[in-house]
C-alpha cells in the first residue's frame, strides 16, 4: 500500500511494552507504519512501564507519568496540524485525553479519536450528570471518532451526532510474515492431540478457568488434545491502561492445574511474541477465547488465528460477532450460556468433524481474513479516516 497522510501528524497511544494488548500491537502497527513509509509525524508513547496490582485505579506514579504524557503532547502539538489519539473509557483515561483533545481544540488541530474496544457507553452511564457533560463537550470537539466494528457505532449514541463516527475494522500482517496465500490446516491424525490455545492476557473476564473447566470435562474421553495459554495475567478495572496483575493469579493458576489431572497436557508459556508465538499460532487447531471482558472490542488475537486458517471458539459479544461466521470459521457461545459444559460441547464438535469439514472451516477462516483484516486493509482504512480531517 502507498497511502499517506496529508498532514504532519502526533500520534498518542501506547506501545507494546510490558504488557502486550490488541491496542498495543495496534498502535504498534500505525506507528511502524509510519515510519516505514517516512511519513512526517510525532509520537507519544502512553505506555506506563511501572508495576502494580490492578490496571485503571489513581497510583501516583501512573498520574505523574499520564502528566507527563500529557505535557510531552502539549509540546508536540505545536509542531503539527492533526492528532490522532487514542482514548480510553476509565476515570484516569478521561483526565488524559480532556488535557489532550481541549488544548488541541484550542489550538485548532484536526481531531480524530480512536475507541480500541467496546466498553465506553458503560463508562459515560455510569457518570455524574455534571461528568457526562464534560466528556459529550470534549468528544464533540473531534472531527472524527474512529471505533472498530459497525457493531460498536452504539458506544458513541449520547453524542447524537452520527457523522463523526467512523469504522475501522482491525487488521494485523500474517504472523509468518508470508504474503502468500496461507494453506488450509488440517485435522490431526488418528493418534494426535488436538492443540487448543488460548492466546489473550490472562483476566478472569477473558474466561480462561471457563477453558480450564471444560478441559477438565474433556480429559476424561478418549481424544488426546494439548491445551497452551499464553497471555500475561492482568486484573483488569479499565481498557487502555495496561499493568502487570502481579505473581497471585498466576500461582492461583498455576496450582490449579498442578492439582488436577490437567498437568500433563496443559502448558503456560507467559507472554509469547515473536517467532515463538507464530509457531505456536501455526499449530494450533483451534483459539479459545470464551470472553465476557466488558472493553472488549474486535480481539486481535481471533484476527491472528483466521491469518493461519486455526477455527475459533469465542462468545457474541462486542465486535466478536464480526470475526467469526458460526459453524464456518468457528462457534459463537451466546453470553447468557457461558459455562465449561457448552465450551466443552463446542471443542467435542470440533473434535468430531471430518478430515475434509475441518479443511473447509479452515480455508474459510482465512477467506475471511484475506478479504477483510489484513493489515494493509486496516492501514488504508485508518489513513484514509484520519486524513478525511485534515
Amino acid at each position: 500500500m502507498d497511502q499517506k497522510l496529508k498532514n504532519k501528524i502526533l500520534i498518542i497511544g501506547p506501545r507494546s511494552g510490558q504488557t502486550i494488548t490488541g491496542v498495543t500491537i495496534a498502535f504498534d502497527s500505525l506507528s511502524d507504519y509510519l515510519r516505514e513509509t517516512k511519513s512526517d509525524h510525532k509520537e507519544v508513547n502512553l505506555n506506563y512501564k511501572g508495576k502494580s496490582k490492578k490496571r485503571g485505579g489513581f497510583k501516583i506514579k501512573r498520574m505523574v507519568h499520564m502528566l507527563y504524557s500529557v505535557f510531552q503532547a502539549w509540546v508536540k502539538l505545536l509542531f503539527v496540524k492533526q492528532v490522532y489519539l487514542i482514548i480510553s473509557s476509565s476515570s484516569l483515561g478521561f483526565i488524559k485525553d480532556f488535557l489532550v483533545i481541549n488544548v488541541a481544540w484550542i489550538l485548532r488541530k484536526k481531531i480524530t479519536l480512536h475507541l480500541h474496544g467496546g466498553g465506553y457507553r458503560n463508562f459515560y452511564s455510569n457518570q455524574s450528570s455534571f461528568r457526562q457533560t464534560i466528556i459529550r463537550s470534549t468528544l464533540l470537539k473531534s472531527d472524527a471518532i474512529i471505533v472498530i466494528g459497525e457493531l460498536l457505532k452504539n458506544q458513541f449514541d449520547f453524542l447524537n451526532k452520527p457523522e463523526i463516527i467512523h469504522v475501522v475494522m482491525n487488521g494485523i500482517a500474517q504472523p509468518t510474515g508470508n504474503v502468500s496465500v496461507p494453506s488450509p490446516k488440517k485435522a490431526p491424525k488418528e493418534k494426535q492431540p488436538w492443540k487448543i490455545l488460548y492466546l489473550s492476557n490472562l483476566m478472569e473476564t477473558k474466561g480462561y478457568f471457563v477453558l480450564l473447566e471444560a478441559a477438565q470435562k474433556l480429559s476424561g474421553s478418549d481424544t488426546e488434545f494439548n491445551l497452551d495459554f499464553c497471555g500475561g495475567f492482568i486484573e483488569s478495572v479499565a481498557e487502555s491502561d495496561p499493568i502487570n496483575g502481579g505473581a497471585n493469579l498466576e500461582e492461583k493458576f498455576k496450582s490449579i492445574i498442578n492439582t488436577s489431572p490437567m498437568d500433563s497436557v496443559v502448558t503456560y508459556h507467559g507472554v509469547v511474541s515473536g517467532d515463538q508465538k507464530n509457531k505456536i499460532l501455526q499449530e494450533a487447531h483451534v483459539l479459545v477465547l470464551p470472553t465476557w471482558y466488558p472493553w472488549e472490542g474486535q480481539p486481535i488475537s481471533i484476527i491472528e488465528a483466521m491469518s493461519c486458517g486455526t477455527l475459533v471458539i469465542s462468545t457474541r459479544h462486542a465486535g466478536i460477532s464480526e470475526l467469526i461466521d458460526h459453524n464456518k470459521t468457528g462457534w459463537m457461545i451466546e453470553m447468557d450460556n457461558i459455562n465449561a459444559k457448552e465450551l466443552s460441547s463446542y471443542l467435542n464438535k470440533m473434535m468430531n468433524l471430518s478430515v475434509n469439514e475441518y479443511e473447509i472451516m479452515s480455508k474459510n477462516s482465512i477467506d475471511k481474513y484475506l478479504n477483510s483484516f489484513t493489515r494493509e486493509q486496516h492501514l488504508t482504512s485508518l489513513i484514509n479516516t484520519i486524513n478525511l480531517t485534515g
